[in-house]
This record gives C-alpha cells, structure tokens and sequence, in this order.
C-alpha cells in the first residue's frame, strides 16, 4: 500500500489538530434526547462535553502516527470515534441497559443526561444524552459515547474494545453508524495497494490555452486553507465567460439539493435552501485566516457561491459529508483518498469548469488522487492549471 511521504503525514497530523477541529452541521439529535426537529439538542439542554485541542494531542503524543494511520487504513461499514468520542445512533437508556447490563457491561451510575458502563474487559463508557458535544468550542450535532481513556497511550485500543462488545452481542447495526462511503472506501483501498509507480499521474495542461475550445475541461485551483490568492483566482474565473460551472471542496455533497433549490429559486421567493447553505457556514470553513467572518453570510465560499447564481452559473458541492471526514479521519491517507473518489465522482459530465480546493488533492507524488479518479471517470477530460494553481 502507497502512504504519504513523512513530511505529508506530519502535516496532515497537525490538520487532525486543527481541521478536525471542525463542528458538523446538524446531523440529528442528541443521543436518546428530544429535538426541537432542527437537528440541534433541544433548549432542555443544560449542560456541555467537550474534546479540545490538548486532549486530542495528548494522544497524538503518545500514540506513534503509523497506529494512528494503522486504525484507519482499512474499509470499514462503521463510522468510528474521534479521539475517544464514538459516533452513535439515538438509543434510548432503557434500551442501552436492556441491551448491555449484565451480560455485556456493569452500570456504574445513571443520571439525566448521562449513563456510564463500564464495558466487560474493556474501557469505562458515557453514554451521553441532551448534551451539547463541543469540539475546539464548536457544537457538533450528532449522538454519541465517550470513551474514558484510561491514558492517552491506551487510544486507540479502548474504543476499538467497545465496538468490539457491541459486535459480539450483534448491536453493532442498531448502535453503530453506517458509513456512508464504505463501498467507495473499498474502491480506493484496492487503488492503494497498488505501487505508486503503476499508477500514471493524469496530464495536466500548464496554462489554459485551448481550455474555452474544449467541450469537457477544467481548470484546477488549489489553496492553501485560510489564504486569498486562490480564492481570488477562482473568483475571477467564474467572471471568465468560458467557464460555465464551478465545483468547491469547501461544500459537502449532502448540501447539493439545497444549493440547487437556491441557486434556480425566483427573486423574492422562500429563502429556506439559502438558510441551509448559510447554516453550513455558520459551523464549517470559519476558523482560518479570511474564513473568520462575523456572519455567515460575509463567509468567502458563501459569496463564492452568491457570485456564481448572479452569473447564472452551477456550483457542484465535491466533499464527502462532514460526518465521515471526522469519524473517519477524512484527513488521513484512506480518508484523504477516498474523499479524492468522490470529488470526482461530483464533477459533471460535460461543460467547462473550476474544481477548486486545498492543493494537496492535486499533488502528483499522491497516487491516486482527485485526478487520476477524474481521468478514469471521463477519459477525454482535459484538464488546465494556471501558473500557481496547484
């Protein structure tokens, strides 16, 4: 299997730190709780957990990177944790307890928003319910189980332990959270085990001559995540005349209905997929450099895509959901590449386009990458760069 070069692991080590840090726009409500129906804990919610920074490189201290890239190397029909903080599905106390206690785990004690088992030959576990789970100070909306580490170098085999039991007593399905890109990760991780020297890198064009003649192109900029000169680069290539859509990393794929509905809504009519797409930007891309906006609506990529609907032009959202990039360590080599899968799979058959997003998904020592998917999905594509667009 190819992994990245030391220097990639290091830095994508860092982003895990970083990137990561990153809140999910509302994927349901807390675990076992009551919802108010917009997919956020309701305002019975009292109390908070959290995850931080130091927490997360406490373990990335202790824990050498190829366990950590080891634990997520492999295709997986689950989602899993984040540092400890298992991705659940909404099971009710009761059920918990029906499902664990005794055979499978001891109570330790029950409280309103909390029950805490401790898991037979494994780790203590927190089931958490009406809680507001924060990650580097932002909410993430989803239910979950912490996983008490007993220390940093226990990660990650204590949570693999508790999944483990819930496999064992077949709950693993009722409890655990299908991963949406599992048939996608088993494409890949064939790619992956291939040599990098038998993978050929796709051709790309070194400046944009022939890009306006050419029936199915794009024209690739790649940023660094917090700078401006790429976003102005794509910005004044959506004015280009030749360019007729534009596909963004910095979008999820799930979020593609509602710019759709916004994008081709009447003037004056329901601002509701508008709303959608600003509350994307209420909890994702806010956190580096030109990102920090005070409202969502002054977010780049927002008015990114505001620029495209007064131009009449399409926007295709490229990245996976937000979900798997945390629970499945989207910045991670499996993770990285698959997302590189699907951003293919997002970009559409025919027209003239910008595919922009963070360079590294460009970078020709990474095989395969977004390109070398993009060739083998559309053999004829071209595929342009202008100076610096990598």
């Amino acid at each position: 299997m190819t992994f990245f070069p030391e220097a990639e692991r290091r830095r994508r080590l860092r982003r895990v730190l970083v990137a990561f840090a990153i809140p999910l726009a509302a994927c349901g409500p807390g675990n076992g709780g009551t919802s108010d129906g917009s997919g956020s804990p309701s305002s019975a919610t009292v109390i908070a957990d959290s995850i931080s920074l130091d927490q997360a490189r406490e373990v990335v201290d202790a824990v050498t990177a190829p366990v950590l890239f080891e634990r997520v190397a492999g295709p997986d029909p689950f989602l899993g944790d984040f540092f400890g903080v298992q991705v659940l599905q909404p099971v009710p106390a009761e059920r918990v307890l029906a499902d664990l206690v005794p055979a499978h785990a001891e109570l330790v004690s029950r409280e309103p928003h909390a029950l805490t088992l401790d898991i037979a030959g494994g780790p203590r576990v927190v089931f958490r319910y009406d809680t507001r789970l924060v990650v580097n100070g932002n909410r993430v909306a989803v239910p979950w189980a912490r996983v008490e580490l007993r220390e940093p170098a226990s990660y990650p085999a204590e949570p693999a332990r508790f999944r483990e039991v819930l496999a064992q007593a077949g709950l693993a399905e009722a409890y655990l959270v299908a991963n949406p890109y599992y048939a996608a990760e088993q494409v890949v991780a064939l790619q992956m085990q291939a040599s990098s020297s038998s993978i050929q890198p796709a051709p790309v064009r070194p400046d944009t001559a022939g890009f306006g003649a050419s029936s199915h192109a794009v024209v690739l900029v790649g940023e660094t995540h917090g700078g401006t000169e790429a976003y102005d680069r794509a910005l004044a290539l959506l004015a280009s005349p030749s360019v007729e859509w534009i596909a963004i990393e910095m979008l999820s794929e799930d979020l593609q209905p509602a710019v759709d509905s916004w994008l081709g809504a009447e003037p004056g009519t329901s601002d509701e997929s508008r709303n959608k797409v600003l509350d994307y930007y209420r909890d994702n891309w806010n956190t580096r450099g030109h990102e920090v906006t005070p409202d969502p609506s002054g977010n780049p990529y927002f008015r990114l895509i505001d620029a495209a609907r007064g131009l009449g032009k399409p926007v295709y959202a490229l990245d996976s959901e937000p979900a798997f990039i945390l629970f499945r360590f989207g910045e991670f080599p499996l993770g990285a590449t698959v997302r590189d899968f699907v951003w293919a799979s997002n970009i559409p058959p025919a027209g003239r386009g910008v595919l922009y997003g963070g360079s590294s998904h460009f970078l020709a020592t990474r095989r395969p990458n977004t390109l070398t998917f993009l060739r083998e999905r559309f053999p004829d594509i071209v595929i342009f760069e202008v100076a610096g667009g990598r």
